[in-house]
This record gives structure tokens, C-alpha cells and sequence, in this order.
């Protein structure tokens, strides 16, 4: 089997490399306690389980950043 690489291909796989070796500084700080309703609907636990490849939390995690370049 070939595999050929596109630059399309090549993005994605930089975007997600960068999106796992990420450093975020902040605070965790509570939020609206509303995400609970989405993440629940079995339609959109469907869809990030096919798209994404994970089944969601029921809720979010709120990160406050310490400065606009937090993420390094």
C-alpha cells in the first residue's frame, strides 16, 4: 500500500501535534455549570465520538489564562 502526503495532510497533522505538546498557564475557575446540557445530548456525544475520536465529559473545564500569550 502507498500513502502519499498532501499539505493538507501535513496541517493536520501540525495542528495536532501542536494542539498535544501545548502549555497553557491559568487558573481553572468554575463556570455557568450549562455545558452539563449540551455534552449530554446523545447527538453531539455521537458526533465528537465519530469526528473526534473521544467520548465527551459531561461538562467543560474553564481555564482563566494569566496573559494573552499563555499559550506557549
Amino acid at each position: 500500500m502507498k500513502i502519499n502526503r498532501t499539505d493538507q495532510g501535513g496541517d493536520r497533522c501540525l495542528v495536532g501535534w501542536l494542539a498535544m505538546n501545548a502549555i497553557i498557564k491559568g487558573r481553572v475557575t468554575s463556570g455557568k455549570g450549562e455545558a452539563n446540557v449540551l455534552t449530554s445530548v446523545e447527538w453531539v456525544r455521537e458526533q465528537a465520538r465519530e469526528k473526534l475520536g473521544f467520548q465527551p465529559y459531561p461538562g467543560t473545564l474553564n481555564i482563566e489564562l494569566s496573559h494573552e500569550d499563555s499559550m506557549l
